[in-house]
């Protein structure tokens, strides 16, 4: 900006397609398409022309136009060493420099406002939130060269790169590869220490579960008596064991090879000789030999199946249909002649569309070639629309201009 400030020259002649009738000796600035003209309503005087220019970003300048101002006409701007002309569809306006008593740039909205000595009403430009930047500082490079003070404006450029250099926060101190963080050392940060933390709590809590458990319980000699099974007498001369009655568990079957381990020694009887007979005792001096016990044989008892009952599946009775009601008609809205449409474009009044709705040639009679229009929503003679609304030729095949599309 600041070197287009100190070697820009302006043009002799006008960009292509743009109908401007210039002066002997008048030269152009800038030019901006798809602007529109306003009138603002009854205010203050605006703040006197100064070569002072203010910074506005595009992005800054998102506001849509206040309430309370009107759009005239829609069309291009063109900016000379001696004027601000706009071109539109109903006609020409300009705003002559030596009759410029007032400027305003609003820093939220991009338009911008004029008033000149010749005119009551205060009226402006509303332009695209891309084009205002360029647009104002074409003009105040133009202003500055009517009065002759383009050195001054060259002169605000360079402080204001100062104070932006001024302003430049402080470059980082440069760090090695050892300086980094822990969490950024390891693949996935703080995420993969905290997975690893978890395995490793969840380690060391099974570790303490294992050491603090007791040993191995020793399985304990289980007597008859206190197993509940019938004893055995070992003692010759008696009879036969007594049958056991109900099932022998566990101890049982352990209880079997003791009783075969304490007869070790003994000689065994004749096998033909019953089990539950006792030898004859021998001459004196000699001890009887004991009769071995006959081991018993477990029984298992076979369970009992349970019986099951099978329960009856619910039943459940659908609910009864919700009786529908047809949703009313929607009312119709006064388009001014418009075409009832779901965006609400009319022909009373409001901003020009230049993005208009997915499937608005569904309501409205489109030109063939609508979708390749520069301009904004315009409606034809013959009824047809177009999207050249301020642009040279519009609707030069279907009986010239009729009115906007507004939304």
């Amino acid at each position: 900006m600041r070197a287009a400030a100190a070697n820009y020259r302006p043009l002799s002649h006008a960009p292509a397609g743009v109908l401007i009738d210039l002066r002997r000796g008048e030269t152009v600035y800038h030019t901006t398409p798809a602007a529109q003209m306003i009138e603002a309503p009854q205010l203050a005087n605006l703040p006197a022309i100064t070569p002072d220019l203010v910074a506005s970003p595009a992005e800054a300048l998102r506001r849509p136009l206040p309430e309370g101002f009107r759009v005239m006409d829609a069309g291009t701007v063109v900016i000379t060493d001696r004027r601000v002309v706009f071109l539109g569809a109903r006609g020409k306006r300009e705003w002559a420099y030596p009759k410029l008593v007032g400027l305003l740039h609003d820093r939220s909205s991009p338009y911008t406002l004029m008033h000149v000595v010749n005119r009551q009403r205060i009226s402006g430009l509303y332009l695209p939130s891309a084009s205002a930047p360029g647009f104002r500082f074409n003009l105040a490079l133009a202003l500055a060269d009517a009065r002759m003070q383009r050195p001054a404006l060259v002169a605000q450029l360079d402080g204001m790169l100062a104070e932006h250099h001024r302003a430049q926060p402080v470059p980082p101190a440069r760090v090695a590869a050892a300086d980094a963080p822990v969490t950024a050392r390891v693949p996935g940060g703080m995420f993969s220490i905290a997975v690893m933390l978890l395995f490793a709590l969840c380690a060391f809590g099974g570790l303490i579960q294992v050491v603090s458990d007791p040993p191995a319980r020793q399985v304990a000699e289980v007597s008859p008596a206190a197993s509940g099974l019938p004893e055995v007498s070992s003692a010759p001369g008696t009879g036969n064991p007594s049958p056991p009655s109900g099932d022998v568990g566990e101890e049982a079957r352990t209880a079997a090879p003791s009783a075969s381990a304490a007869g070790a020694g003994v000689t065994e009887s004749s096998a033909s000789a019953s089990p539950s007979t006792s030898e004859a005792p021998r001459t004196s001096g000699s001890s009887p030999k004991p009769t071995r016990a006959p081991a018993v044989k477990p029984t298992t008892a076979t369970p009992r199946p349970t019986p099951t009952t099978a329960r009856p599946a619910p039943t459940t009775t659908p609910p009864k249909p919700k009786p529908t009601t047809k949703s009313p008609a929607p009312k119709k809205v006064d388009l001014c002649g418009a075409p009832q449409n779901p965006f609400g474009y009319n022909f009373c009044g409001g901003s020009y569309i230049y993005a208009p709705a997915a499937g608005v040639c569904q309501y409205f009679s489109c030109i063939g070639n609508f979708s390749n229009g520069k301009g904004y929503m315009i409606q034809c003679n013959d009824g047809m629309v177009s999207m050249s609304g301020g642009r040279p030729g519009s609707c030069s095949h279907h009986g010239g201009n009729r009115r906007p599309v507004y939304k």
